[in-house]
């Protein structure tokens, strides 16, 4: 059957022929793309390249904790410089409101009227000058 062609059927021969060079071209086509299969096959990356990102990653991880300390460190000094000022500006109003109101009392002894209504500040401040308060 395969091995001759004892019948004598050219049917059956070429059926055969056929069948032969489609085993010929199949089987070269699965060499030919199990050979370019392995050979494009990605490869698993070695132990080493693994280690090395795991280190990349860790020393990134450990350089945002460190930005995070001195954010949060450099906070911490602006809140302490801010109470800081907002005392010294509570201390400086405390002064003027004292001033004012020595003012206003010296005013009153002298007669005259510490609502100052309707006065602009350029004449409150000649009155202060010609009293001798400022």
């Amino acid at each position: 059957m395969f091995g001759g062609n004892d019948d004598r059927n050219t049917h059956h021969a070429n059926n055969e022929k056929t069948m032969k060079n489609l085993l010929i071209v199949f089987s070269a086509l699965f060499i030919t793309g199990y050979v370019f299969t392995i050979a494009h096959a990605k490869q698993s990356p070695q132990i080493d390249e693994i280690d090395a990102l795991l280190n990349k990653v860790s020393k990134n991880i450990q350089s945002a904790g460190e930005v995070t300390k001195m954010a949060q460190t450099m906070n911490a000094k602006m809140v302490e410089a801010k109470v800081e000022e907002k005392k010294a500006l509570e201390k400086e109003v405390a002064k003027a409101e004292s001033k004012i109101e020595a003012m206003a009392t010296t005013m009153m002894f002298m007669g005259v009227d510490t609502s100052l209504v309707g006065m602009d500040t350029a004449s409150i401040a000649n009155m202060m000058r010609l009293n001798g308060i400022k």
